[in-house]
């Protein structure tokens, strides 16, 4: 599996534009998912020839190159999780074939698919206003799910042979043909569903979504580290002996984080994010982290930021996650940068931080004035 990390990270910052189009070409065996603890707008992973990933001015492409043989499909594969603080519009050309979308937890601002959609199922949240989902192509084997009492309307051009709204199905339908849901008319929130060129066994039903888990507002400190050339350092030690630094790594940060009584919320790979209730334990465990790992060979960079998180069960989102990351990626290799905020909370406790002037984050329209702790 290809982590996209690395190719997330400069196409991925989570910016002040309210809504992104990811843009998917040619695309095999796809899953989409939400995860709110992103620090970035996504993050992808990738089995097989990776493809083309761009970002440029709010649009996300992934595209493939041209189809590949019959024996080598299965060998491709995509797995995308969104960032849900944006709203996503979501574009396919050149057909698709084998996509899974749990929607369930994104603002989805709608659906554009060209040519053909087959063999794919979609689960969706409740609709913000009116949200179009468009088929150009004709459908087959395509499965939508939307939240029960979601209005909805299905228009169909080509004919339709095993077509499923809600409780009731249509055997064979020549020409075009329109159904909706009583009360989509004075709707304000309602799905929009057109297939064009027709469609063969395709189902418009509802499912009980699970309630999403209320998010609570906690005041905290955020602590994102990394380890410092993680690529050239697994090309140099090798996939084994890579490993077995990743678990050290992650077994030492398990321990100092617990120490200052801090949680660890998630390994990102080459690195961690964690939360404590106060900055000064944040930095104390961050310099501890550095010294330990630093006998081991590993070196890291950090950045660490206080302010109101959005906590929803084992995750930690809101613009101070993002901050946090933010102040990381600045950070040169060995340094932990904090932002002022934290400066000005630990001042009188003893802890030395030299100003590092200011910095402008990515993402970030304003600058920020960032401190190195020693």
């Amino acid at each position: 599996m290809v982590d996209d990390g690395a190719l997330g990270r400069p196409g991925s910052l989570l910016g002040p534009p309210g809504s992104v189009r990811l843009r998917l070409v040619r695309p095999p065996n796809v899953t989409i998912g939400t995860d709110p603890s992103l620090a970035e707008l996504y993050h992808a992973s990738y089995e097989g020839a990776p493809p083309k990933v761009r970002d440029r001015a709010g649009v996300v492409t992934i595209e493939y190159g041209p189809r590949f043989r019959p024996t080598d499909w299965s060998h491709q594969a995509a797995d995308i999780r969104l960032n849900p603080s944006v709203g996503w519009r979501i574009e396919v050309a050149r057909g698709i074939s084998g996509l899974r979308a749990d929607l369930s937890g994104a603002r989805l601002l709608g659906v554009d698919v060209e040519h053909a959609a087959a063999d794919s199922e979609l689960t969706l949240a409740w609709p913000a206003g009116p949200v179009q989902l468009r088929f150009r192509g004709g459908a087959r084997e395509v499965t939508i799910h939307r939240p029960a009492g979601t209005a909805a309307r299905v228009q169909v051009t080509g004919g339709s042979s095993g077509l499923t709204f809600d409780d009731q199905s249509y055997k064979a339908v020549a020409g075009e043909a329109v159904w909706k849901t009583s009360g989509y008319d004075e709707a304000a929130d309602r799905y929009d569903i057109a297939f064009s060129r027709g469609v063969r066994n395709v189902v418009v039903d509802t499912l009980e979504l699970p309630a999403a888990p209320q998010a609570r507002r906690l005041l905290a400190t955020v602590l994102f580290t990394d380890i410092v050339g993680s690529t050239e350092r697994v090309q140099a030690a090798g996939d084994q002996r890579w490993r077995e630094l990743l678990d050290a790594h992650d077994e030492t940060a398990r321990r100092l984080v617990g120490q200052e009584g801090g949680r660890r919320i998630k390994s990102t790979g080459d690195g961690v994010l964690a939360v404590f209730d106060g900055p000064g334990r944040a930095i104390r465990c961050a310099v501890a982290l550095r010294k330990e790992l630093a006998g081991m060979g590993i070196e890291i960079r950090a950045g660490i930021h206080t302010g109101e998180l959005d906590v929803r069960d084992d995750d930690v989102g809101g613009i101070a996650v993002h901050i946090g990351a933010r102040i990381m990626a600045a950070a040169g290799p060995g340094e932990i940068l904090v932002s002022r905020t934290v400066r000005d909370l630990v001042t009188g406790s003893g802890i030395t931080l030299e100003d590092r002037g200011t910095h402008t984050l990515r993402g970030l329209s304003d600058p920020w004035q960032l401190f190195a702790a020693s």
